[in-house]
């Protein structure tokens, strides 16, 4: 049997970022044989249109400190998201899923862990609403006032899925 295409799909796909976008790019253009000084272009004007996107809000709330909660594979998308794309480092994740088996956890842990923070945030595996609650309100260096004009809170948060 003739090996139609020798890439793994999980040595491509890792995350929702800009940088992990480019790597399955010229993953999959390696694989393609396509000319690389073409693919590099495509990518230098994509990335340039994006930074020059995302540079307009990253200012507005770049000092935050923030958790992410998610199930197992949002989590580890949107938390490499904003670290490699915004610059923004979570003070925690919480895994908000069942996960069993400790070589799962151990995976994740490495796709959150496998960047440059100054501090690698917390890693909390609970899918329990109360135990979710009280990992937020005990962490310290989380932002839970958004010191906006007139002392009003806020919070921001995105919302994937149902």
């Amino acid at each position: 049997m003739r090996e139609i295409c020798p890439l793994q799909i999980n040595d491509i796909l890792e995350g929702i970022t800009l940088a992990d976008t480019t790597k399955f790019i010229r993953t999959v253009a390696e694989a393609l044989n396509l000319e690389n000084k073409l693919v590099e272009r495509v990518i230098e004007s994509e990335e340039k249109y994006v930074y020059d996107y995302l540079a307009q809000a990253v200012g507005v709330v770049n000092w935050k400190r923030f958790a992410v909660v998610a199930d197992a594979s949002n989590a580890v998308g949107i938390t490499r998201y904003l670290a490699n794309d915004f610059s923004f480092t979570s003070v925690l994740v919480i895994i908000s899923e069942p996960v069993f088996r400790p070589e799962d956890k151990e995976h994740i842990l490495r796709q959150i862990n496998d960047m440059e923070y100054a501090v690698l945030p917390k890693v909390v595996f609970t899918a329990d609403q109360y135990e979710i609650n009280q990992a937020i309100l005990n962490e310290e260096k989380i932002d839970l006032n958004g010191g906006g004009h007139y002392g009003q809170r806020f919070s921001m948060g995105v919302t994937y899925g149902i």
